[in-house]
């Protein structure tokens, strides 16, 4: 039931991005990856992470945290014992936001599937003989959404008996990780994801927050800068 209903808030945002802050998401997928580190080693797995340092989060880093870590939890119950695990963080381009995919090497989910997964209780006939509840692809697509990101599953190793998943989880606007901009950079530039806001601060409040665009910054006035 507590599943259930933290899935309902995310979807529902309940105020959610108000509380949306500037973290590092390379930390917390370094410490999601070494949490999960014990549970891929009782099944002889290599868990591999591929983290560059510094890469910038913008959101609720418990909640990414706790995307990442349903991710990796499926992965390793679900992939082939004996076999890999992969996570990876990749730095978007400008004006976009990163890139973050896990996947594993077991028997995967069929297209045709994909997409009945996100759904509360859903559990394929290979998983039913491993714990869960079916709400983990729930949360994760319910986070994403909150943080305009979004969710494809795609074969890990196509072609063969055993596909694998791969999961990858992409926010192209960058309001997860995106770079930081100033209301100089806004006016003439819509073509990047930006608010036409003018020169005025009632605007570019009144603009991002009917976008749910948080401003950030710390100057007195809220001016300092907004994420695209």
């Amino acid at each position: 039931f507590a599943a259930l209903l933290r899935i309902a808030q995310v979807e529902s945002g309940a105020g959610l991005r108000q509380g949306f802050a500037r973290f590092d998401l390379s930390a917390v997928a370094e410490s999601v990856t070494e949490a999960y580190a014990p549970l891929a080693e009782e099944r002889d797995q290599r868990l591999v992470a591929t983290v560059p340092p510094g890469v910038a989060g913008f959101g609720d880093r418990s909640l990414v945290a706790q995307m990442l870590a349903n991710l990796l939890e499926n992965a390793v119950r679900h992939g082939r014992a004996g076999g890999c695990v992969a996570l990876a963080l990749r730095s978007g381009p400008p004006g976009g936001g990163p890139e973050v995919t896990v996947e594993d090497d077991g028997p995967g989910i069929p297209a045709a599937e994909r997409e009945r997964v996100f759904g509360r209780f859903v559990r394929l006939d290979a998983a039913r003989a491993t714990p869960g509840s079916g709400l983990g692809l729930a949360l994760v697509r319910a986070v994403a959404g909150l943080h305009g990101a979004s969710v494809a599953l795609e074969d890990a190793r196509p072609g063969l008996p055993a596909p694998g998943l791969r999961v990858v989880v992409l926010e192209a606007s960058g309001r997860i990780g995106g770079r930081l901009h100033t209301l100089d950079d806004l006016p003439g530039r819509p073509e990047a994801g930006g608010v036409q806001v003018g020169s005025g601060y009632a605007r570019l409040i009144a603009e991002a927050a009917r976008l749910g665009i948080p401003l950030v910054g710390g100057g007195a006035e809220p001016r300092e800068a907004l994420y695209w």
